[in-house]
């Protein structure tokens, strides 16, 4: 009965126009319930928030990307503006402006991608509405070129009103009222302006509900700007600095909206230094100046991935390694001398791997250019083996035909899993177009330069760990037939307490540098990889895959308990890191670095948890360590700087810790405003790490 109304009211809400207003509202009072899923909370929320509300409406019965560019110069006309005396830039997503219209049903909007703000700092909107409009010289009627157009008078609209707006609250902001006569609609002046000009277009972003959209790299883009400045004169060292400091602060806004799943989950990535096509390191005094910032600012949002490689210098290391001891749960390390050749592999131009960004989280991403959604799909690895499990296993005698039955079902699980990709459809995006160079048709239908879908996977050090206790079980005759294996997962071990402990502490294990671990692992994604290699997307591009995923709480919630010793409902292992064992840093170092990255580069991460006070005594063989990390061949690395004792407290009394940060999957937070599950997660991971060695 419950469905049957919850269908006809979608069906109600549709016929309205309103469902995709209602969803948002519904997905804001979530976040503002800091995503409880308490009924009542959310239902005094939607009541509190409503004199937030502005309404968008369109009658237009047709939907598409022209319908979409309509749209957003409505909003662009309607989006609250708001600022305080105090700020330095203007700068205010609206996020509950909302839109009354008719999409078509299950579209997928576009996410998780880095804008092309150099285009906008060195063209201006202005720029890009002339080239726009040389393209529909020769055809007015292009719809496409019609809507792009409409984003560029949009952008005016809203620009228009800022400057009124600033002009009649703030005259005294004369510096904040001459920039809004220049940009975003005209080419960056000095760094203020560029500054201001990214905050607009990025505010506009937010308002228009694209999750995720990462920053790119700041310290290459506002360089020349920076620069240039300082030559003329016409800005001082500490000047930048305070300005950069405020454009960071303004970032940090509406933290709570910005987050997609949970709170913290923003996307926006700063991505600093990196290698350039001849191995010179592009580290300059904005790299220094926004790792020093972040230390100082101690947010977890915006957040920081610092691309290394063999010549980085010891000044950003050093500042680098002083930011991750404040436990902000980054700067997150990208191997350039890993990554930059496995992006040339692939397929992209070399010019632009030299500029890769990560989209979101930690997944190789060309801003500016790049539709890459690189997390359409999450694979399970558990599942199949689950599914094996529950096979009937009486006439598998040794572990090899075990092994072979378990890739056959992976196989069948990721073909089912490619079909599935195959059939989603991706909302019009023409805010994105421009923002990424598309040509001739809109982001949505395969505009950009680059059109691949990337593939998270989890799981894969839990089956590791299950596949070498089941063999050493049958082996040593611990279980004389595989078929024991059901009876044992689905009691959740509670009739083999000895097997529980033995599934944990003995035997290899995911992590350890043994040639029979990294074997088995390498085999485990190369049977994934060699069915996507030749499968073509269906916007022609290519199909990528990954070692890590952010599914490993809510995916290990639907499972039973495995042979590695997990127990039913627990959390998935989180990316390349152990379980279970007695490892040293070292060791799973050399392991993660053997890896086979060269194919597997969705996302490479080496998760750790570091103890605070040890950190502390020997930050220097940290930094060093990370290094051989490094040149033995690790693809990324992400650290918690943590105290195991005060995380145990911060539970039990968490007034006591407001700003108490943690790293999660892929971005940071505030331990306090973590689910449950995730705070006794990483407590758990933290007392595991307290016994590493170096």
């Amino acid at each position: 009965m419950k469905s049957y109304l919850k269908k006809f009211l979608i069906y109600i809400l549709f016929s309205f126009n309103i469902l995709e207003a209602a969803k948002k509202y519904y997905r804001l009072c979530i976040k503002c319930c800091n995503f409880t899923k308490n009924k009542n909370k959310i239902l005094f929320q939607a009541a509190k928030n409503i004199r937030k509300i502005k309404f968008v409406c369109l009658n237009k019965k047709d939907y598409d990307f022209l319908t979409e560019s309509i749209l957003f110069k409505r909003i662009c006309q309607k989006a609250k503006l708001s600022m305080a005396v105090e700020e330095t830039f203007f700068y205010n997503p609206d996020f509950f402006i909302l839109t009354l219209y008719r999409p078509a049903r299950n579209l997928t909007t576009i996410g998780n991608i880095t804008v092309n703000y150099e285009d906008v700092l060195s063209k201006g909107i202005s720029g890009l509405k002339e080239d726009i409009k040389l393209f529909i010289q020769n055809n007015n009627e292009d719809k496409f070129y019609k809507a792009m157009l409409n984003i560029c008078y949009g952008i005016e609209i809203y620009k228009e009103r800022v400057k009124y707006f600033v002009n009649k609250m703030f005259p005294e902001k004369r510096e904040l009222i001459d920039c809004l006569n220049q940009i975003p609609m005209l080419p960056a002046r000095n760094f203020f302006e560029a500054l201001q000009s990214i905050l607009i277009i990025n505010s506009l972003l937010w308002t228009n509900d694209y999750p995720l959209i990462g920053l790119g790299r700041l310290d290459q883009i506002l360089y020349p700007f920076y620069k240039k400045d300082l030559e003329r004169g016409t800005i001082s060292k500490e000047k930048a600095k305070f300005l950069l400091k405020e454009f960071i602060k303004s970032l940090h806004k509406g933290l709570v909206y910005k987050s997609n799943t949970l709170p913290g989950d923003t996307g926006q990535v700063i991505v600093l230094s990196g290698k350039d096509k001849n191995n010179i390191d592009s580290a300059n005094d904005l790299t220094i100046l926004f790792l020093d910032l972040m230390r100082e600012l101690k947010l977890p949002d915006p957040k920081i991935v610092l691309r290394v490689h063999a010549n980085t210098p010891s000044e950003v290391w050093d500042k680098a390694m002083k930011l991750l001891f404040e436990g902000l749960g980054y700067p997150l390390f990208s191997n350039d001398d890993i990554m930059i050749p496995v992006l040339q592999q692939f397929g992209y131009d070399i010019k632009d791997t030299y500029n890769y960004v990560v989209s979101a989280c930690w997944e190789p991403h060309i801003p500016g250019v790049s539709f890459d959604q690189n997390n359409v799909c999450n694979l399970n690895f558990v599942e199949p083996l689950i599914k094996l499990i529950n096979r009937d296993l009486s006439k598998v005698i040794t572990f090899s035909e075990f092994f072979e039955l378990f890739k056959s079902e992976l196989k069948e699980y990721v073909l089912l899993s490619l079909q599935k990709i195959e059939m989603i459809r991706f909302k019009p995006s023409p805010l994105l177009s421009l923002l990424t160079r598309c040509k001739e048709k809109d982001i949505s239908e395969g505009g950009a330069k680059y059109n691949h879908l990337g593939i998270l996977t989890v799981g894969l050090c839990n089956v590791v760990d299950s596949l070498l206790n089941l063999k050493r079980w049958k082996e040593s005759k611990k279980i004389k037939s595989f078929d024991e294996i059901k009876e044992i997962v689905s009691n959740n071990f509670t009739n083999d307490p000895e097997l529980l402990v033995d599934a944990k502490n003995r035997g290899l294990k995911f992590g350890n540098d043994e040639k029979e671990v990294i074997d088995l692992s390498n085999e485990i994604m190369n049977t994934v990889y060699n069915i996507i290699e030749d499968k073509i997307t269906p916007f022609g591009g290519k199909y990528k895959v990954g070692y890590s995923s952010s599914s490993f709480v809510e995916a290990g919630k639907s499972l039973p308990a495995t042979p590695d010793g997990r127990l039913e409902k627990y959390p998935l292992a989180v990316h390349i890191s152990p379980s279970n064992g007695n490892i040293t840093y070292l060791e799973l170092f050399n392991f993660s670095s053997k890896l086979n990255y060269k194919k597997i580069f969705n996302g490479a991460v080496t998760d750790v948890i570091i103890e605070r006070r040890i950190l502390m005594k020997e930050l220097s063989i940290f930094t060093e360590l990370f290094k051989t990390f490094f040149i033995l061949g690790g693809a990324q690395l992400q650290c918690n700087v943590l105290n195991y004792e005060q995380l145990v407290d911060a539970i039990k009394y968490p007034d006591k810790y407001p700003n108490l940060i943690v790293r999660v999957w892929g971005f940071s937070a505030y331990f306090k405003d973590l689910p449950e599950e995730y705070k006794l997660l990483i407590v758990e991971r933290a007392k595991q790490y307290e016994t590493f060695g170096y």
